[in-house]
């Protein structure tokens, strides 16, 4: 039996990289992944940022397995009728080139030089989506808004190719890949090797409401990593939900970490918690939350060993 590689989304430890990396030390993680590091997003940081993201990351004897971004997930389709001619993409395109370069500069720290990027805005979508109607399907994609969205994603991945990074696009509630079974059928379309997924198994149950295998089956073929988080809902009647502590959800964490070890993942598995406790900082919170998801490894990891 494999065991899988744990680590945790910077900022949602703290802002502060030097001290999220000790956290990260401390619970046994691995890998982190670049988000908002000292107030601003990773790909806004300056050379003198990214010669001390790799000082601190050397020393504390972590990998990167990504650059974030908020690529595309902002950005409507009904908006930007023609990419090639719309500033608000090209600015999207800028941030990801930026955050090309950060992945470049630091890749002998990385697993691989990767940035992360989203699938576009659906529409209607109030706000980040909180509350806003669950369908099974987590409202589908049309055959027009997929030609659509395939067409921004591989002039994305006409810049990765240039860039030589790899993109990955995580599924979420506010976007057209919001389940897993939608975000593949996106990867899919665009066709290209230098598109990947991150598989987020608590935005795919607040976009459909469903058990994880199905969106699971389909990411896995695209996955490079997994975000991990869980999620219970307050009111169905307009499909509000919240952040809970890892095991204190609806999301089957069990289920789910019982899968990646059965079939070797062999990507990072990180801690993005969201969740935040009363009175408690991003710190105590995310330590509460890994410690479900580090109590789930070992139930997991027991079951294989019977």
């Amino acid at each position: 039996m494999s065991e899988l590689t744990l680590g945790a989304v910077t900022d949602e430890i703290d802002s502060d990289l030097e001290r999220a990396c000790q956290v990260a030390n401390e619970l046994g993680m691995r890998v982190v992944e670049l988000n908002n590091l000292w107030g601003k997003p990773a790909d806004r940081l300056e050379p003198s940022e990214i010669a001390r993201v790799r000082e601190i990351v050397r020393g504390h004897d972590l990998r990167i397995d990504a650059v974030g971004t908020l690529a595309f997930k902002a950005v409507e389709l009904t908006k930007n009728p023609d990419f090639r001619a719309s500033s608000e993409f090209a600015e999207h395109l800028d941030a990801i080139r930026r955050a090309a370069g950060i992945a470049r500069e630091l890749a002998a720290e990385s697993l691989w030089p990767a940035v992360r990027i989203f699938s576009f805005r659906r529409e209607p979508m109030q706000g980040l989506g909180n509350p806003s109607p669950i369908y099974p399907d987590g409202g589908g994609v049309s055959d027009a808004i997929l030609e659509r969205i395939a067409e921004g994603l591989d002039l994305a991945c006409d810049l990765a190719l240039e860039e030589g990074v790899r993109l990955l696009v995580e599924n979420v509630r506010s976007c057209w890949g919001n389940t897993g079974v939608n975000t593949a059928k996106i990867v899919a379309a665009v066709g290209r090797p230098e598109l990947g997924i991150i598989w987020d198994v608590a935005n795919d149950w607040v976009s459909c409401g469903q058990a994880y295998r199905e969106g699971y089956l389909a990411t896995r073929p695209y996955a490079a990593c997994v975000h991990f988080k869980d999620a219970k809902l307050v009111d169905p009647s307009i499909g509000l939900t919240a952040w809970m502590p890892i095991g204190q959800g609806a999301v089957d964490v069990d289920g789910q970490v019982a899968d990646l070890l059965r079939d070797a993942f062999a990507g990072p598995v990180l801690l993005e918690t969201h969740w935040r406790g009363e009175g408690l900082t991003r710190e105590e919170s995310s330590r509460r939350s890994f410690a479900g998801l580090a109590a789930a490894v070992k139930r997991a990891g027991a079951a294989a060993r019977r």
